[in-house]
C-alpha cells in the first residue's frame, strides 16, 4: 500500500511539471499523502531497523505528534519565514485526513512468519 501512495506522489509530482493536473489536485493530493508516507516511513523504519518486528503498530500519539509537527511548521511557522508560503485551514484538514487514513488502513501488523527451526 505504502508503494502505492509512493507511486500516486510521484505522479502527482510530474503531473505538476507536465502541467498535466489541476493546483488544486496537486496541493490538497500532496497535504493527503504527506501523513501516510512519513508515518508509514516511520513505521517500516521501526520495524525494519530498529528490529521491532512485522507485528509492531506505531502507537497512536506518535502519529498525533507528527501531525501536530507538520501542520504547525507548515501552517503556522513556514508562511512567516518563507516568502510566497500561504497558511491554509484546509490544508490541516488533508493532513487530518490522511492521518486516520493511515491509521485505519496502514497501522496494522503485518504478516509474521514462524521463525525457521
Amino acid at each position: 500500500m505504502i508503494v502505492v501512495l509512493g507511486a500516486i506522489f510521484l505522479l502527482l509530482q510530474v503531473g505538476q511539471g507536465a502541467h498535466l493536473v489541476p493546483a488544486w489536485v496537486h496541493s490538497w493530493g500532496d497535504d493527503l499523502l504527506c501523513l501516510p508516507l512519513i508515518l508509514g516511513g516511520i513505521l517500516w523504519a521501526q520495524r525494519h531497523v530498529a528490529g521491532q518486528g512485522a507485528g509492531y503498530i506505531l502507537p497512536r500519539a506518535h502519529g498525533v505528534g507528527v501531525l501536530l509537527l507538520i501542520g504547525v511548521f507548515f501552517e503556522l511557522i513556514w508562511p512567516r519565514v518563507r516568502a510566497g508560503a500561504v497558511a491554509d485551514p484546509w490544508d490541516l484538514v488533508a493532513y487530518t485526513l490522511g492521518f486516520f487514513f493511515f491509521q485505519r488502513f496502514l497501522n496494522r501488523p503485518g504478516s509474521v512468519r514462524p521463525a525457521s527451526a
